[in-house]
């Protein structure tokens, strides 16, 4: 039986987790060397690659190889987030052949958790990247994640005791798209439609990947419904205050302002990031008045 088909088994009965498998990423900067180094994790499940993580700083390659094997590494590594990147959009199935040389998996076994970046959070927290700089902070706030479901009703509830019963005149849910491949929005007014949307993942490549999917949801739910008024995306996303690390929040930080930029050049469409759950209750009260 192969993987895949026992991820399947494995999820064929009722849950609220995810479960999947987790696998290691090897890298060996030097064909002359028999050396390798742990350098990420990646969660899988019967759909595909979910989540994946890599060591955030090289620096320690330098007390082992020189600055040019560093250099290499780098070059290695971004190559292979890339690669990642593009199979977590695709869903596909990861193999090694997929990475660069020099990189490749190593399967270990099953992982579960709330969400598969839970699961990805545990693994990293049992120090499974050896490589990763930042001992120091292990006394740090550890970032929780928090289900799409669970983000959303945090906002609807926020927007509740802000407008009161009025808030019910604009939380009505509503699909489009086909059987096989519909898509929600939450927000509908008669003229205009929005979507409360979650951003609460460590990745800065996840983030902009779940606010462009909002965008293109409501996009398309506004066009196929004759929506003339100004769509709305309200997209909540962690900070460092939440638990993220100083590089995760500059990376997450750094992608939002170049996809922000890009969306101010769509008029007719409404974007609005917020790490507050009140804050962005304010704003979906001004944009539904």
């Amino acid at each position: 039986m192969s993987l895949l088909e026992l991820l399947k088994k494995q999820n064929s009965s009722p849950s609220t987790l995810w479960r999947g498998s987790w696998a290691r990423i090897w890298l060996k900067p030097s064909i002359f060397s028999g050396q390798r180094f742990i350098v990420g994790l990646a969660m899988i499940d019967e759909n595909g690659l979910c989540d994946f993580r890599f060591i955030s700083d090289t620096a320690k390659f330098e007390c082992v190889y020189d600055d040019s094997v560093r250099v290499l590494v780098d070059e290695m590594l971004t190559l292979a987030r890339t690669k990642l990147g593009e199979a977590r959009h695709m869903q596909q199935v990861i193999t090694t052949e997929m990475l660069p040389p020099g990189i490749h998996l190593e399967h270990v076994g099953f992982a579960s958790g709330v969400t598969s970046l839970e699961a990805l959070e545990i693994a990293l927290s049992n120090a499974e990247i050896p490589m990763e700089i930042g001992a120091e902070l292990s006394k740090a706030r550890r970032f929780k994640s928090r289900s799409a479901d669970e983000v959303t009703l945090a906002v609807i509830n926020a927007l509740k005791n802000k407008m009161g019963l009025n808030a019910e005149m604009i939380l009505r849910e509503d699909f489009f798209g086909t059987e096989a491949h519909s898509a929600r929005v939450n927000l509908v007014l008669p003229s205009q439609a929005g979507i409360i949307a979650s951003g609460w993942y460590a990745s800065a490549d996840r983030v902009v990947l779940e606010l462009l999917r909002a965008v293109t949801t409501v996009e398309g739910y506004s066009a196929s419904h004759n929506k003339s008024g100004i769509a709305g995306v309200f997209f909540l996303r962690p900070t460092i205050e939440s638990g993220l690390r100083i590089d995760q929040g500059g990376l997450i930080e750094n992608a939002l302002d170049q996809v922000e930029w890009q969306l101010a050049e769509k008029r007719r469409l409404r974007v609005v990031i917020h790490e507050s759950e009140h804050e962005l209750a304010e704003s979906i009260a001004e944009w539904a008045g």
